[in-house]
């Protein structure tokens, strides 16, 4: 786990209220997603999530703005998506260079979306706390969603292949998973431009 104490594994806040007597649930995609097991104070938490190469669900969400947003509405774009959640200080750190990342790519098809997954008080996040986000980092031009139902954030965190936050998945035109769940400390990975 990293040094970092802002940096928490979602399991430790959001995990358990989910899987108490629920198993997260499959999403709809083109192949079958994997499954991910992690152990945390010796209990196990498991969930599905995407591989490379997978079609993501069209998951439609309300956005900052109190409009729904829908996933498929990025066809022909190659997408970043960040999951954040709003007590993360790397999670704010990562919110405010998407911003950037849009400006240098933007006109070569690409887009990002933020995903607020919890606000400040590790809760499901409310329309104020996605307009919160939007504002503090200037989002105005990224759609900044957040799940409005446990079950919602299940699914959602289908992205999550390791459980840490924030990271970053990158999905295609086709809307197909290219990369999944870079960490932080991965971001130096595979540069925005190597996906366009």
């Amino acid at each position: 786990m990293p040094a970092n104490s802002d940096i928490r594994i979602i399991k430790d806040r959001v995990l358990p209220a989910l899987l108490i007597g629920v198993l997260l649930t499959t999403v709809a995609a083109a192949q079958s997603p994997v499954g991910t097991t992690i152990t945390y104070q010796g209990q196990q938490y498991s969930w599905t999530v995407y591989a490379e190469g997978d079609t993501v669900e069209n998951y439609v969400m309300a956005d900052s703005y109190g409009e729904d947003f829908a996933f498929y509405s990025m066809c022909g774009k190659t997408v970043l998506v960040a999951m954040a959640a709003g007590w993360c200080g790397p999670c704010q750190d990562l919110a405010g260079d998407l911003g950037k990342e849009l400006q240098q790519y933007g006109n070569q098809g690409f887009a990002a979306v933020e995903v607020l997954t919890e606000n400040s008080r590790g809760q499901l996040p409310s329309q104020s706390d996605l307009q919160s986000w939007r504002n503090s980092f200037g989002l105005d031009r990224i759609p900044v969603i957040g799940p409005e139902s446990n079950q919602m954030a299940s699914d959602i965190y289908a992205f999550e292949a390791d459980g840490y936050i924030p990271s970053t998945s990158v999905i295609g035109p086709d809307m197909t998973v290219l990369s999944l769940d870079e960490g932080a400390g991965q971001r130096g990975g595979p540069s925005i431009d190597s996906f366009l």
